[in-house]
């Protein structure tokens, strides 16, 4: 589910998403009339629902989240920032060797929010701070380092997968050192930037 909530476009849930309904992994399940399709609201799990009441939140709070145009790098804050970049586990931009490592399992992405002239349905501007997704699919603990980028402090997390309603823990990252990552686990962190910016 954060995957979905944090890719751009529209998120396709559907019923039962929020419930953990996986219809015991049956992609096909149009004519099945039984409990692999029903919904069985009396099984609400609280701490799900949390979860996905966070991520709606997120996606609210952070226009960046929800771009109209496809983002392709070109876009640059006043910062010298591009409205995305991708890093590796070492803080480092991706380059074509980086996309090529079949090894990697974790991935970071920064999606600047000042970046480029985005308005929305109403014409109002999309502007926002900066994003920074950290995304490790490895079965290990990865120490991942979090880019130093202009302007920035450092960075506060606000979504933790591995907790269970996805409650960050708000302290704040510095920049340019390096965070621990659980395994298959993904973290949002927002930049603090510093004072005067």
């Amino acid at each position: 589910l954060a995957t979905l909530m944090l890719s751009q476009g529209t998120p396709m849930m559907l019923a039962g998403d929020e419930l953990d309904h996986s219809q015991d992994g049956n992609n096909n399940a149009y004519c099945q009339d039984n409990d692999i399709t029903w919904l069985d609201w009396s099984r609400r799990d609280g701490t799900l629902v949390s979860f996905v009441r966070r991520l709606i939140a997120l996606r609210r709070v952070h226009p960046v989240l929800r771009r109209p145009l496809f983002l392709h790098g070109r876009e640059v804050a006043a910062n010298g920032l591009k409205d995305i970049v991708w890093y590796n586990a070492q803080g480092v931009e991706k380059t074509a060797e980086h996309w090529r490592n079949t090894q990697a399992r974790c991935i970071v992405l920064l999606l600047n929010g000042r970046a480029g002239t985005h308005v929305g349905p109403d014409g109002q501007p999309l502007s926002d701070g900066v994003l920074l997704i950290v995304l490790n699919a490895h079965a290990d603990v990865l120490t991942v380092t979090l880019p130093d980028v202009p302007g920035g402090r450092g960075w506060r997390c606000v979504l933790d997968t591995r907790v269970a309603d996805g409650a960050g823990d708000e302290r704040i990252h510095l920049a340019g050192r390096s965070a621990l990552v659980d395994s298959r686990t993904v973290l949002v962190f927002t930049l603090v930037e510093q004072p005067g910016m």
